[in-house]
């Protein structure tokens, strides 16, 4: 697959393990993921993808998606109290990527009865986006491959 293609079609946990791998630094501490610049052009790709696959949704989707959350689940809350958790849980959803939250929301809506605690959304949404912020991590603090033990 093209790199141009993959980066922009895919999210970085499923870019090719050839971009970005496991690598212990020998100057740098133990964190698990770290990117080797072996080609400068590609690396500046990845920087640039990886900012894009961190993007937060806008306000008003957030908004919109637990609104259909709500009429999916049943809720204790009602009018003004589901009005302020809705606002509430959208304010800490724009911490997160913009395709991951609409994901667990619709997977939450399609198989869970409830509406969510939030103690119950932020761990399915740490859960899926911690990967991908490993990666954004090691873009941003490369090695170089004479480090790499």
């Amino acid at each position: 697959m093209e790199l141009t293609t993959m980066l922009e079609t895919n999210p970085p946990e499923l870019w090719d393990s050839s971009l970005v791998k496991l690598h212990r630094s020998a100057t740098k501490p133990w964190t698990g993921w770290h990117l080797v610049w072996e080609n400068r052009t590609e690396a500046a790709a990845l920087a640039e993808a990886v900012e894009r696959w961190l993007v937060p949704a806008s306000r008003e989707d957030l908004l919109r998606w637990l609104g259909e959350l709500a009429l999916r689940t049943n809720t204790a809350r009602k009018g003004p109290d589901m009005e302020a958790t809705i606002k509430l849980y959208a304010r800490d959803l724009s911490e997160y990527p913009a395709d991951i939250v609409r994901g667990v929301l619709d997977d939450w809506g399609r198989r869970e009865k409830w509406f969510p605690a939030w103690a119950e959304l932020a761990a399915r949404l740490d859960e899926k986006t911690a990967k991908r912020r490993r990666i954004a991590e090691a873009v941003k603090n490369p090695i170089k491959p004479e480090d790499v033990v």
